[in-house]
């Protein structure tokens, strides 16, 4: 009752549609999907991730996840709804300060970039388009690229955590 906003704890939304009014426009299509082909189309179980808009304006996330229990003459679903606001926003929180960490941010996955941080296309001084997926032993200076071989291998072995510069 008090994730949907309802005044009377005992109050439950009959109406799909009076649920769906409370969902993020965005995140309607999905959820109407799910209700609409869901139980009804032989699916034994689904969840789905959607923002609730509160009546004060807050936006609150939500994990539903459901089953289908069905009977020879019945069919019902089972399921749970989990309020997951904290962990969509800690995640936000974490991305937005590795895109703007003061220190430059990469990572490479079978020999090429697969991210790179706005401090890390600063120094480097390419664009991010240039950078994903491309070698990045092509960007450091000849003289240096056993060095930063040795020093990621160790790294990656971890025995190593210490940062290590090179001329690119």
């Amino acid at each position: 009752a008090e994730l949907f906003d309802l005044k009377d704890p005992n109050q439950k939304p009959t109406k799909i549609e009076d649920i769906l009014k409370k969902i993020h426009p965005e995140d309607r299509g999905k959820l109407q999907n799910m209700f609409e082909k869901g139980p009804a189309s032989g699916i034994d179980q689904d969840e789905v991730q959607y923002r609730l808009c509160l009546a004060d304006g807050d936006i609150r996330w939500l994990h539903d996840r459901w089953i289908a229990v069905r009977g020879e003459d019945t069919s019902a679903i089972e399921g749970f709804i989990r309020d997951i606001t904290e962990e969509k926003l800690a995640v936000e929180k974490f991305l937005d300060s590795q895109q703007n960490a003061p220190i430059g941010m990469f990572i490479v996955q079978d020999d090429k970039f697969k991210y790179v941080n706005t401090e890390f296309i600063r120094i480097i001084g390419y664009t991010k388009e240039e950078l994903l997926d491309s070698n990045p032993f092509i960007y450091i200076h000849e003289d240096y690229r056993e060095h930063v071989r040795q020093h990621a291998v160790a790294m990656l072995k971890r025995k190593s955590t210490s940062p290590y510069e090179f001329c690119i």
